[in-house]
């Protein structure tokens, strides 16, 4: 287990203490944020990870990667030759990816999902909502969370499926660039319940639970978006972060500055600066998570 680290946030002008660690001073060029701990590609395209280190999900292997990404007790990469190799925990399979070449994976909480380099979506672990049964067709990217996966589809159409309590797993109709479902959260009525699409025009369309305005994007445009367990950030035209929804930890509280990407995952936000530095917030102390309160539905 990591030590707990503290920082002077000079933005915030406070103490503040987390569980997560701080990422390594390399340069890097990309990221994505996990469960209480985050991976990134560095220059030299091996993969570092910090933050907590249950079932070793932070210690990645030895070689070169052109993917890396978080998930809830395990990560996963996509290796040089295109072929995924995972670690940490396998208590589902998730872990134990299939062989063959990929072009992308997406590690979610207790499933992993990967698009071979034919188009078709390959799955395993955890899948007692059905997250780790994709449908049939190509897709050009995918999304996986908790209890359900996204996929975007060649002809920019969105496709879900899995759990689907809070309708999560139904997106608007219309073309997209990007989706991200919400993610590194627990699965369940309590946990990852969004996704969110990049519209071809810029804008956000979020749907699902917006319990704290998770689902419930800002006006504008933007290049990329991210949804973590029960917030969402985009990353601006600009190069600035808007984040919305669940907002505890402050992980939708961005910092100012010029970015690349953006990566929400649980309650910690991390992002690539524009010169290649990486800077994350946000994060709840390990014996605290988040629990919804009872609505008048009895949820």
């Amino acid at each position: 287990m990591a030590s707990r680290i503290c920082a002077l946030l000079m933005v915030l002008g406070a103490l503040a203490c987390n569980e997560y660690g701080t990422p390594p001073r390399d340069p890097f060029t990309q990221i994505s944020a996990g469960y209480q701990h985050a991976c990134g590609l560095k220059m030299d395209r091996t993969v570092a990870c910090w933050g907590l280190d249950w079932y070793d999900k932070a210690t990645p292997p030895a070689g070169t990667f052109i993917q890396v990404s978080a998930g809830g007790s395990h990560s996963c990469g996509l290796k040089a030759d295109s072929t995924v190799a995972c670690w940490g925990n396998d208590y589902y399979g998730e872990a134990s990816p299939p062989p063959g070449r990929f072009t992308q994976v997406s590690a979610g909480w207790a499933h992993t999902c990967g698009i071979k380099v034919d188009g078709t979506v390959a799955c395993w672990g955890d899948n007692r909502s059905g997250q780790a049964t994709p449908p049939t067709g190509r897709f050009a990217q995918l999304s996986a969370g908790g209890p359900d996966t996204c996929g975007l589809r060649a002809d920019g159409m969105i496709i879900c499926w899995g759990d689907n309590y809070y309708r999560q797993a139904i997106p608007p109709p219309g073309r997209f660039t990007q989706v991200s479902v919400g993610g590194a959260g627990e699965a369940g009525p309590a946990g990852t319940a969004h996704a969110c699409g990049l519209k071809i025009d810029g804008t956000v369309a979020c749907w699902g639970d917006s319990f704290y305005g998770q689902a419930s994007p800002p006006a504008g445009t933007f290049i990329r978006v991210s949804a973590g367990q029960q917030h969402t950030c985009a990353l601006k035209r600009g190069g600035g972060v808007a984040c919305w929804g669940w907002n505890y930890f402050k992980q939708a509280k961005p910092p100012a500055g010029t970015f690349t990407q953006v990566s929400a995952a649980g309650s910690l936000t991390c992002v690539l600066a524009s010169n290649s530095k990486v800077t994350c917030w946000g994060g709840e102390p390990t014996t605290v998570r988040p629990r919804r309160p009872r609505s008048s539905r009895g949820d």
